[in-house]
């Protein structure tokens, strides 16, 4: 935080049918939900990887192995794209639409 000295992380996700505590400092993801028998708290594990790296590993190796399959499509990158766009549009739209009095 810029305004605690204390160093905090965390994003809360809040769903029709469950709240998801997640703090990226200490990479834990809580899960609490309400169903028939009451109130429930759980926790997800969490793989604690580099993605970057995780990709590119991903990668040499299907070119080392010539595989046919990987992780993601030609398709999944275009979809990347397509939102990466969206999201760059509003944001301009919403810079530009601000009026400077």
């Amino acid at each position: 935080s810029r305004i605690s000295h204390k160093r905090s992380r965390k994003m809360q996700i809040l769903t029709q049918n469950a709240c998801y505590d997640t703090d990226f400092i200490t990479k834990e993801v809580t899960v609490h939900n309400s169903n028939t028998d009451g109130y429930a708290a759980h926790s997800l594990e969490v793989i604690d990887i580099e993605p970057l790296k995780a990709e590119l590993t991903h990668f040499l190796e299907a070119v080392k192995t010539r595989s046919e399959k990987l992780a993601t499509t030609a398709y999944d990158g275009y979809q990347a794209v397509v939102v990466a766009a969206s999201i760059k549009q509003a944001l301009t739209q919403k810079l530009y639409s601000h009026s400077y009095e």
